[in-house]
């Protein structure tokens, strides 16, 4: 048998342990997902310009769509506030966040293989900004 005592005091303990935890997770939730937005919003504008620099706009009779460096500015601090609004919660993500908004002040200085060596190819951080919103 069971001491309903005991059982009533573990369960207040749980009850209150759980009062505890959802509100502390209330408040990481509002800033996780400024966090999530912010990452997401950077990843998806790079995403969107760099689509415009794989295909010429067949309206303007371009050949090659050049860099625009006001949008890589934009990029640039779109990144960097990702990395600080995250840094909180994943110092990698935050770091190559930082990365990235360095990357976007001069992308003609990085190669490829810089790119890839730290770890901050588009398709990669948007299969990261995937996993911190749940998608498959």
């Amino acid at each position: 048998m069971f001491d309903l005592g005991i059982i009533s005091s573990i369960s207040k303990a749980a009850n209150g342990w759980f009062e505890s935890l959802g509100k502390r997770r209330n408040r990481l939730n509002e800033q996780e997902i400024e966090a999530i937005k912010a990452f997401y919003e950077a990843v998806n504008e790079t995403r969107i310009y760099v689509n415009k620099l794989n295909k010429p706009d067949s309206s303007k009779n371009n050949d090659i769509f050049q860099g625009d460096k006001v949008e890589e500015e934009k990029l640039s601090k779109l990144w960097t506030t990702a990395s600080y609004k995250i840094h909180n919660f994943s110092k990698d993500l935050a770091k190559r966040c930082l990365i990235k908004g360095d990357y976007w002040t001069n992308p003609d200085d990085w190669s490829d293989n810089d790119v890839i060596k730290k770890r901050i190819e588009i398709d990669r951080m948007f299969a990261d900004a995937q996993k911190l919103i749940g998608s498959d």
